[in-house]
């Protein structure tokens, strides 16, 4: 199903923009196959998440919402298996359609290194069946 569901075979069509305006940011960051990857380990381990590193302009941490309007550059789609995030401050606004859902994972990429707070909305969400 994740092979299926990435098959390159569609096309987007921009007024005024001749050839496929995604196929240098396609061919620089491999979207296709990123996707594809985190669909299969959300299969397998029951989630995965893809952690969008990006240049936005001003002094910005990664454990503060993003804001898309702030994006000037995306540097890597970076696939995360469960065992490389966990949250660690959940939201505790009842008021909130975030509420009981977490506001900031601690990521630690298999790669080494201390783990680093990041908040939720740099992280693509996908899940899987709920495994045992």
């Amino acid at each position: 199903m994740p092979t299926d569901c990435t098959r390159i075979g569609w096309r987007v069509e921009v007024p005024d923009v001749i050839g496929n305006p995604f196929q240098e940011i396609e061919s620089e960051l491999s979207v296709f196959q990123t996707f594809r990857m985190a669909h299969i380990w959300a299969r397998v381990f029951g989630g995965s998440r893809i952690w969008m590193v990006v240049k936005e302009g001003g002094d910005v941490r990664l454990s503060e919402p993003l804001d898309p309007a702030k994006v000037t550059k995306v540097f890597n789609l970076v696939v995360l298996t469960p065992d490389e995030y966990s949250p660690i401050i959940y939201n505790s606004n009842p008021e909130d359609r975030n509420y009981r859902r977490p506001e900031l994972y601690n990521l630690s990429p298999q790669v080494g290194g201390p783990g680093q707070p990041v908040h939720h909305s740099r992280l693509l969400s996908f899940s899987g069946a709920a495994l045992t």
